[in-house]
């Protein structure tokens, strides 16, 4: 075990063959700043003192939540943490952090079946296909704990589920963990991705790995997410949308 302070398809035949060794549990942490959010929600004359307050308060309040990623061969789930920090976290109300890092979804991968699957727990009839991500790979590296970790820039559309991506999102990943499996999704880079850099037009998230164990002492078991109706990402950003009277 290791602790940690502080493209995809294109791929596919590689990590195929390397990713079978693989059997581990990542822990992340997600934390979100939304400082200039909050700023332009001070200067904003459209809504009343009031609402300006409320929601200033709401999003100064986000809470830090924890997320696991279970590798197992081809297969990765990247879930919440069923933990007492998640669970005050969840019980004291809406926390920014939660709804923006995924705190009730599920993100499926396989590599043999090339299947890229979100499931959100409030639609858990609904399976949402992944878009594929476009990845910019750079030579800057840095050091996260004892890994040598490699940064790529991504895109794809202006939105994910609803929620506006004001920029290109920046990963790290340590190339020498040959699995192209990701964060909330983000995945198909040629490594472990340690940490994850997101603007939404709410704030700044932001995804760190804070221990890595391929030792795990249970066996890793994933359950592919079952669902009545298949949806795009796309499809799904229109869905959540309407459903969406406010936030």
């Amino acid at each position: 075990m290791k602790t940690i302070f502080s493209l995809f398809f294109l791929t596919t035949t590689f990590f195929y063959s390397h990713s079978q060794n693989y059997q581990g549990i990542i822990t992340y942490k997600a934390i979100s700043n939304s400082d200039n959010y909050i700023l332009n929600l001070s200067n904003d004359s459209t809504k009343t003192e009031k609402i300006r307050k409320d929601l200033i308060k709401l999003f100064s309040s986000g809470k830090p939540v924890n997320f696991h990623l279970y590798i197992k061969g081809n297969e990765a789930l990247f879930r919440p943490v069923v933990s007492h920090e998640n669970m005050i976290s969840t019980n004291s109300g809406m926390n920014v952090t939660g709804v923006l890092a995924g705190e009730h979804s599920l993100f499926y991968a396989n590599l043999k079946t090339k299947e890229r699957i979100f499931q959100y727990q409030r639609t858990s009839n609904i399976l949402v296909n992944l878009s594929e991500i476009d990845w910019e790979l750079t030579n800057e590296k840095k050091e996260i704990g004892d890994f040598v970790c490699y940064k790529a820039q991504g895109s794809f559309s202006s939105e994910r589920f609803g929620f506006k991506i004001l920029k290109p999102f920046i990963a790290w990943y340590a190339s020498e963990i040959s699995v192209p499996f990701g964060i909330a999704g983000f995945d198909g880079l040629p490594g472990l991705m340690l940490e994850l850099i997101i603007e939404y037009e709410y704030g700044e998230l932001k995804y760190s790995a804070t221990q890595i164990n391929f030792e795990p002492l249970e066996d890793v078991h994933i359950e592919k997410p079952v669902g009545r109706q298949t949806m795009s990402e796309k499809e799904y950003g229109h869905y959540v949308n309407k459903k969406r009277s406010s936030f």
